[in-house]
């Protein structure tokens, strides 16, 4: 079983934990308060979870998988907990007999009105790809602010049982993991600045900026395919971008395209003998040699394949990447990856989507010669695309577990067009049987 469905299990298993000790409360009182006061507990957990995940801490993706895989996971955990507030603060989770209320209790029923807004205030902003980056990069990190509200209104309210007690216990140490993890967390982006590095060169290559740098002091060092997270003096807010070239001095190289406001200035603000500060590496998109292997790119997923190039020689079994562009002239690195043809097993099949299309999945299948029974797949580009492929090939007879991608976003949506899209069909076959 992959790391980050490991992590799902784990987290469910602990989430449902707390019914054991429920059970009897809601014998003994209200049921559907005690559902209430469980779904509370849940929040309270699955956030925690999702906290942790957000430290980066090496030991995350022993559950989690790599960083690309655990911020999916992220995400998920925290819509997954938002979902419970809401229900939570929509069953009526009052029992009689409790006590009588305090003004510590009347705090406590405060702060858990303001953890329930200002979480979903965020939530909303985080799942908005609309959303400008730095607004969503700095109200993100209030998180953990409405994480410490919602404990404390744990920690106040009445309750049918003690926080001594075994259940108070359990979710009192989830209550205390979050926090700390917050604080780490805080204190990591206020103080770590990761390695030094010098810019060497910025150079245009396609529609993208190719940045080498060397290391000032010690270097990272990263395997072909993974990405770290950058921050330029002029453009201090990190950053991830994925590693295409490891030099043996401990260069680095990372191509750059602008896709939104930080990344377009970069293309004509970063010159060469600006500082850099790089945490990392992370992730785990790297080559699984021994077998026929088919990499396909999109756009400026040519990154880590660039960097996989490198790495070939004659003796490698034959290597077909596609790579698809809009035309010639955005092909990045395009020079290199011809040479890196000639000179090893790489065999480049340029895609000009403006001439010949999009490339599908029938083209690729077609220009390996069909059975895919016994290669591995690495994708990197958009999700529909994706998609597409995995159902393809899998239909050509590719092992699920061979079709390896990125799947880093530090930002994305629940899937909102999707449902829209979805909505309208719907609404149109209605239309069409009314008919």
């Amino acid at each position: 079983m992959r790391n980050y469905l490991v992590g799902v299990v784990v987290t469910v298993i602990l989430a449902a934990i707390p019914i054991i000790w429920f059970l009897p409360i809601a014998a003994q009182h209200d049921a559907a308060a005690a559902f209430s006061q469980y779904l509370g507990s849940v929040a309270l957990i699955v956030m925690a979870i999702s906290m942790v995940i957000s430290t980066r801490l090496p030991g995350v993706s022993f559950l989690f998988g790599p960083l690309d895989r655990a911020y999916v996971l992220h995400k998920w955990f925290g819509v997954a907990s938002m979902g419970a507030i809401l229900l939570h603060d929509t069953i009526d989770a009052d029992m009689d007999g409790l006590g009588t209320e305090t003004l510590l209790v009347g705090l406590g029923e405060t702060l858990g009105e303001l953890s329930l807004y200002g979480l979903l205030a965020l939530v909303l902003l985080s799942i908005a790809t609309f959303t400008p980056y730095k607004l969503w990069k700095w109200t993100h990190r209030l998180m953990g602010a409405f994480f410490i509200a919602g404990a404390i209104h744990y920690l106040l309210i009445l309750r049918p049982f003690e926080l001594s007690e075994p259940l108070g216990m359990y979710v009192g140490v989830f209550c205390i993991a979050g926090i700390l993890a917050y604080i780490y967390a805080t204190l990591a982006g206020l103080f770590s600045r990761g390695r030094k590095y010098t810019v060497t060169t910025a150079v245009k290559t396609g529609d993208a900026l190719a940045i080498t740098m060397k290391p000032k002091g010690r270097s990272m060092r990263p395997k072909a395919g993974q990405f770290a997270f950058v921050s330029f003096d002029k453009h201090p807010e990190p950053h991830p971008f994925t590693i295409s070239k490891v030099a043996e001095d401990g260069s680095v190289r990372f191509t750059i395209k602008s896709l939104g406001d930080h990344t377009q200035d970069m293309q004509s603000q970063v010159k060469a003998g600006d500082s850099v500060s790089i945490k990392g590496p992370y992730g785990a998109f790297t080559r699984t040699p021994g077998q026929p292997e088919i990499w396909i790119a999109a756009g400026v997923g040519i990154t880590p394949f660039a960097s996989w190039a490198n790495e070939l020689d004659n003796s490698s079994k034959p290597v077909h990447l596609f790579y698809s562009v809009r035309n010639t002239a955005s092909a990045s690195h395009l020079d290199e990856l011809e040479s890196a043809g000639r000179d090893s097993a790489l065999q480049l099949h340029l895609h000009e989507t403006g001439s010949q299309g999009r490339l599908t999945p029938a083209h690729i299948i077609k220009t390996v010669g069909g059975d895919l029974s016994k290669a591995t797949v690495s994708f990197c580009g958009p999700a529909q695309m994706r998609d597409d492929l995995q159902k393809s090939f899998s239909k050509a007879g590719l092992k699920p577990a061979n079709f390896h991608c990125e799947m880093f976003e530090l930002r994305s949506g629940i899937g909102f067009r999707k449902m829209l899209a979805w909505g309208v069909k719907q609404y149109q076959k209605r239309k069409q049987n009314g008919a």
